[in-house]
């Protein structure tokens, strides 16, 4: 492991606290960019980097369990805060079997450091909660796919990155792979407050996967059958739901 030699002191306790990596509060993103923009500067990355970096972010989101795949490759700069307009990013799409599609980004910086944001972790209902993260109600065979941000220092910093993955043999991500209908205009449907008993039916009684827009009900043949929306407390679905949250078929 090695530490930014250009960064001033308290900047590197700041965003790697003697660490390999280490996963950043969005909220704190853009200070980090930046730092790194200005200091020590992007750094252009090339094909047989590209290429080493997807097999990278692949073997993180672990495709034999997840189905994950990454598509639509682009390479920019990091924005308008680099006025040389170095090509030191790349974006990928990141797709999983249910067509549900993320965007993963890398960018690199001088004297090999990464910032890594991938979006769309899935997390099982039974993965620790971090220190900053909000977690919604979930049970142990939820998924709840995350936004993530790490600071990763230097090429052999990705091999703690790599073991750090939420993604193991002992979660089931079959949700990834079931298909999702559209529900959003969907006359059928109830307004429900956090507090009640039907919010706490729906959100312990079946399977779901979501993220902080919405969560997709599942029974327990993987047919989905409503989603509740979080931004306005709706649960729209097709119909086999009761005003008290329970399915009636």
């Amino acid at each position: 492991m090695k530490y930014l030699k250009k960064f001033n002191e308290s900047v590197i306790q700041e965003y790697l606290q003697g660490k390999s990596f280490q996963d950043i509060d969005p909220r704190d993103t853009w200070n980090l960019l930046e730092d790194l923009t200005k200091e020590p500067g992007p750094s252009a990355l090339d094909e047989d980097e590209i290429s080493i970096l997807e097999e990278i972010i692949l073997s993180y989101l672990k495709p034999e369990l997840t189905g994950a795949e990454l598509k639509y490759r682009t390479i920019h700069s990091v924005g308008r805060s680099d006025p040389k307009n170095i090509m030191s990013t790349v974006n990928w799409k990141l797709e999983y079997p249910n067509e549900r599609r993320f965007d993963v980004r890398v960018t690199k910086f001088e004297d090999d450091y990464f910032f890594v944001k991938v979006n769309g972790v899935p997390v099982s209902g039974n993965t620790p909660r971090k220190a900053f993260e909000v977690r919604y109600p979930m049970r142990s065979d939820d998924i709840f796919l995350k936004y993530e941000d790490f600071f990763i220092d230097g090429w052999d910093g990705f091999e703690d990155w790599i073991q750090s993955s939420p993604i193991n043999e002992s979660n089931n991500y079959d949700l990834l792979k079931f298909e999702q209908k559209d529900y959003s205009e969907s006359r059928r449907g109830i307004l429900l407050g956090r507090k009640t008993n039907e919010y706490r039916t729906i959100m312990y009684g079946y399977r779901k996967i979501g993220n902080d827009v919405g969560w997709h009900l599942f029974d327990d043949k993987g047919y989905h059958f409503g989603t509740m929306y979080n931004y306005d407390s709706s649960f729209k679905h097709d119909g086999s739901v009761d005003s008290f949250g329970r399915r009636k078929s």
